[in-house]
């Protein structure tokens, strides 16, 4: 199963401000700042390709470009549902949070339709 982030209100503010000040830049031909808030536009979003996927017992994170993660399911211990602004692999701040026996914790974040069915499918994989 694989899930897309959900990006949540903050981000896609951000995201906005970015481009209307990037965009004024251009326009009144403020080129070095353009470039500079265009350069910071592309890299936030960079995080829009934020994907989990379940296979094989482990978690899978995807996050950007430079940020990938296998976290082993057979370890995991809860998932609880949290509201957090938390640095982590998750684009809105309501998230589930994972525990897991070696005392890692992430947190992730999708669409409110699929947690129960991501998260049916976690408990699947580590009871197997």
């Amino acid at each position: 199963m694989v899930v897309k982030s959900k990006p949540g209100g903050l981000y896609l503010s951000i995201v906005t401000v970015l481009l209307i000040v990037t965009t004024y830049g251009v326009v009144v031909d403020w080129w070095a700042f353009a470039a500079i808030a265009g350069s910071i536009f592309l890299f936030v979003l960079t995080f829009i390709r934020t994907f989990y996927r379940v296979h094989n017992n482990s978690l899978y994170i995807l996050s950007g470009f430079f940020y990938t993660k296998k976290l082993d399911l057979n370890k995991l211990e809860s998932i609880e549902n949290v509201n957090s602004y938390k640095l982590a692999p998750a684009l809105s701040n309501k998230r589930l949070r994972l525990k897991f026996s070696d005392g890692e914790t992430v947190d992730i974040s999708m669409d409110s339709q699929l947690e129960d069915s991501f998260k049916n499918e976690l408990k699947k994989s580590t009871a197997s």
